[in-house]
């Protein structure tokens, strides 16, 4: 299940369970791990099970109740709890799997892998939607493009950074961690 709040009224105003089948036949996903909202109110999420590595990508339209499952790109693997996360205009969704795709509202479709020489743990979108910053579990930090070219990578040995978000203007990557030594 899934839930919408009203934030005037701080309080759970829909639930909305997942059709046995959402994730396919024989799959036993059920339980979204990670949700992300699109401009046309579309709601996609990425659904798995406890324990098991067979998490799906899943479309939820709140104006007909539907689930459809988009069209992945040829060699996407999800992971077992594969995260998605909505750029600020709500026009891409970034998907975080042992690689990274973005899926554009416009063309309904998943661009991608980014190429990155590692393997990506979080990511930050910028707040004009132009750019991403990528957190590799090297510990280092690469700023790409909104067409996933590298415009910059971050290494720094003293700290270990674990989640990434830029300041509201764009002009800062804060990142949490701790140091190291």
């Amino acid at each position: 299940n899934f839930f919408e709040i009203d934030t005037s009224l701080l309080r759970v105003v829909k639930q909305v369970s997942l059709p046995v089948n959402v994730a396919g036949a024989n799959s036993r996903a059920t339980q979204p791990f990670s949700i992300a909202s699109l401009a046309d109110g579309s709601v996609m999420m990425v659904v798995g099970s406890d324990g098991l590595p067979n998490d799906v990508v899943v479309l939820y339209d709140p104006s007909t109740g539907s689930f459809t499952r988009p069209t992945l790109p040829p060699g996407l693997s999800l992971a077992y709890h594969s995260t998605v996360q909505s750029s600020p205009d709500q026009q891409h969704v970034y998907l975080l799997t042992p690689n990274l795709f973005r899926y554009d509202l416009a063309s309904h479709a998943f661009t991608g892998p980014a190429v990155l020489n590692s393997t990506p743990v979080s990511i930050a979108v910028r707040p004009d939607s132009s750019g991403i910053a990528v957190l590799l579990n090297n510990s280092q930090i690469a700023t790409l493009d909104a067409n996933f070219n590298t415009i910059s990578t971050y290494t720094d040995s003293l700290y270990f950074p674990s989640s990434l978000v830029y300041s509201s203007d764009g002009t800062r990557l804060n990142f949490s961690g701790k140091a190291i030594g």
